[in-house]
């Protein structure tokens, strides 16, 4: 992943999100580059973007994905 690129782009988004709305839209972010398989050594790099970015992948990358697991057979949440 080029995480020079997402780094290009937070820096021009900065100026469109309010200040209070960047954790949640970093997290957002963050999110879906981990569900969507972003290497190790890319999360490290994108924790190295900002404070805001670090916050987030440490949030993000201590859930434990178990949590989220859905049993078809029972059709609930465990």
């Amino acid at each position: 992943m080029d995480i020079d690129t997402v780094e290009t782009c937070w820096a021009i988004f900065q100026r469109y999100i309010k200040s209070s709305d960047e954790s949640h839209a970093v997290g957002h972010l963050v999110s879906e580059l981990i569900d969507a398989g972003i290497k190790d050594e890319d999360l490290s790099r994108l924790a190295a973007i900002d404070e805001i970015f670090a916050e987030a992948v440490k949030e993000h990358s201590n859930t434990d994905e178990d949590e989220y697991w859905y049993d078809n057979d029972e059709g609930s949440w465990e």
